[in-house]
């Protein structure tokens, strides 16, 4: 895959090839920062057979039985995945689609992820030429909400099986204005992990539970002489992914969303402050961070994996990945994030399933059929049974529904890392109202604080605020700017 990647696209690379939805020959997270080139990409026949598993859902056909054909953009193939065990996969989900739904013909158009999907995502809806369905990042929900490019799903929501069994969280981008614009298909969550090695080393034998002993534990695992340190800290252009659990935990909030439509910055409330300031705290008071607080995501994964940081914050779904470089599972620990003073909190990442209000009632019908089957639990069940046929390492998922899929009795997940999951789900939180336009705009005053000792937290956070409002339309200061 081409370097300048998206958060998607290293969080798939971290994940190997164990997804849902748009989750393929890698896996997924949302995307917002890194620009990269969208293109048609060949899509070989399957090598093999159709993997025998358990049968998945059917469905009445559609339109009298004749049938109807949608039309699907599809980044489940790299031109460098053709072939391999995450091709087949896909490759076999489609094959038992076909098989339980004849009446319905998914016409692919192959592209790459990155964030120019959500440029010609744009374009094609302005052509008139949109996909029938489409998988979006929670950040994008309301941008896509504000250009009508959302089919309002009420009815359709309201009448399936499973939308009381959702994970309530997960509903928190697809509702707009008290209406159901999408249901969820998969999500990850961020957690701690951490070397049971290092932490022998040091007489630790468990994970930090809070900010206190996250520092206390950070102090005992930085090792100057060793170029070890206790805790990675995120400073790149992705800063907020990683500060807006900070800010939640302090008992704030990133952003809210008025009465009036507008965005309220609340990050320069006292909540915000804090978690800005344990940042600092982190690199100058207590110095358990890496030297390079700047430095991208894939040289923090490395220090993981080399053993120059101890603790680190990643998605679950990479804990497969983090073995595949070498790691045992007698050295990799997993845990919920530690709590904050105020509250504990996790973000959460995936996407949801929307549908095109410009197709016809006939094709948004087919199209529905589609995406409850791919959410479907037994679809989840005929993906894990595939998984393994074809030797895929597992990966842990934020379960979908309360109580109906315990991974565990499908795959050879750790349980350690399923317990993980289903605590961090317990947990979770979408990311910040307005993350799509506002994210840019972070990385200054996190980066600001990790290279200065002497900057003050709330300074540069109201001067962010500022830049934001005076650059981003609906956007309006907090009451604590004054």
């Amino acid at each position: 895959m081409k370097r300048n990647l998206a958060r998607r696209d290293f969080l798939k690379l971290s994940a190997g090839v164990t997804g849902l939805a748009a989750l393929a020959a890698c896996t997924s997270a949302p995307a917002t920062i890194a620009v990269k080139e969208t293109v048609a990409v060949k899509k070989e026949e399957a090598t093999t057979a159709p993997v025998a598993a358990e049968a998945s859902p059917t469905a009445a056909p559609v339109a009298g039985g004749q049938q109807v054909t949608i039309l699907s953009w599809n980044d489940n193939y790299a031109p460098d995945q053709a072939g391999t065990p995450g091709a087949k996969q896909w490759d076999a989900m489609r094959q038992e689609f076909n098989r339980v739904h004849p009446e319905i013909k998914i016409e692919d158009q192959p592209i790459t992820s990155g964030t120019e999907v959500r440029k010609n995502f744009i374009a094609a809806n302005a052509a008139g030429n949109a996909p029938d369905f489409f998988y979006t990042y929670p950040p994008s929900m309301n941008p896509y909400y504000d250009q009508k490019f959302l089919l309002q799903m009420d009815e359709l929501v309201n009448s399936w099986e499973f939308k009381d069994k959702v994970v309530d969280a997960l509903w928190y981008d697809a509702v707009i204005d008290g209406h159901y614009y999408g249901i969820p298909a998969d999500f990850y969550g961020m957690t701690l992990v951490w070397r049971k090695d290092l932490f022998a080393e040091a007489g630790l034998d468990a994970a930090p539970k809070d900010w206190n002993e996250l520092v206390e534990f950070a102090k005992k695992l930085t090792k100057p002489d060793k170029k070890q340190y206790g805790f990675g800290l995120l400073g790149m252009a992705w800063a907020s992914w990683y500060w807006e659990n900070f800010v939640w935990q302090a008992g704030g909030e990133v952003t809210k969303r008025l009465e009036d439509g507008k965005i309220e910055l609340s990050f320069t409330d006292e909540p915000g402050v804090e978690a800005l300031q344990f940042y600092q705290d982190l690199k100058f008071k207590h110095q358990v961070t890496q030297e390079n607080v700047l430095q991208d995501y894939g040289e923090n994964q490395k220090d993981f994996v080399a053993g120059r940081t101890t603790m680190w914050m990643t998605a679950n779904t990479s804990y497969s990945w983090y073995i595949e470089q070498g790691l045992s599972l007698e050295q990799l620990g997993t845990a919920p994030l530690p709590a904050g003073p105020k509250a504990s909190a996790a973000q959460i990442g995936g996407g949801y399933w929307t549908l095109n209000p410009a197709s016809s009632k006939e094709k948004q019908d087919a199209a529905w059929t589609y995406v409850t089957w791919r959410v479907h639990p037994d679809t989840w069940k005929f993906l894990w049974k595939t998984q393994n046929d074809l030797g895929i390492t597992p990966t842990p998922w934020i379960p979908v529904y309360k109580g109906l899929l315990n991974q565990a009795e499908h795959q050879k997940v750790p349980a350690e890392w399923v317990k993980t999951s289903e605590e961090t789900g317990a947990i979770a939180r979408t990311e910040y109202v307005f993350k799509d336009k506002l994210e840019p705009y972070f990385a200054a005053p996190v980066q600001t604080v990790l290279t200065d000792a002497k900057a003050n937290c709330s300074a540069v956070l109201i001067e962010a605020a500022k830049k934001m409002v005076s650059e981003i339309k609906d956007t309006v200061l907090a009451a604590s700017v004054g």
